[in-house]
């Protein structure tokens, strides 16, 4: 009976533990933020700030520019035609 649940207890802490790296974090502990579309319209006039991110592809996140709006986060397409232009004059977040 011992057995049973201590191979149960160490089940679920393994399990937990898996559920927990797929989280992904930044190494500040802060949560990574996880694109799984994007746009390519120009919201230019809903960016806030001086800064964006990269999104690299992984697992079910997409490659993506990451812009603060007054809303939260939009993920652009970085292939979008405007993007080039706006990001020249900022400064990208590690």
């Amino acid at each position: 009976m011992f057995f049973k649940v201590l191979t149960v207890a160490a089940l679920v802490l393994v399990m937990l533990q898996s559920i927990d790296s797929f989280k992904g974090h930044y190494p500040t502990g802060k949560n990574r933020p996880c694109c799984v579309e994007t746009t390519k319209r120009n919201v230019s006039s809903q960016i806030v700030g001086n800064t964006y991110s990269r999104q690299r592809s992984r697992s079910h996140c997409v490659e993506a520019i990451l812009f603060n709006t007054a809303k939260g986060i939009i993920c652009v397409d970085p292939k979008a035609s405007w993007i080039p232009a706006r990001i020249a004059s900022m400064t990208e977040e590690g």
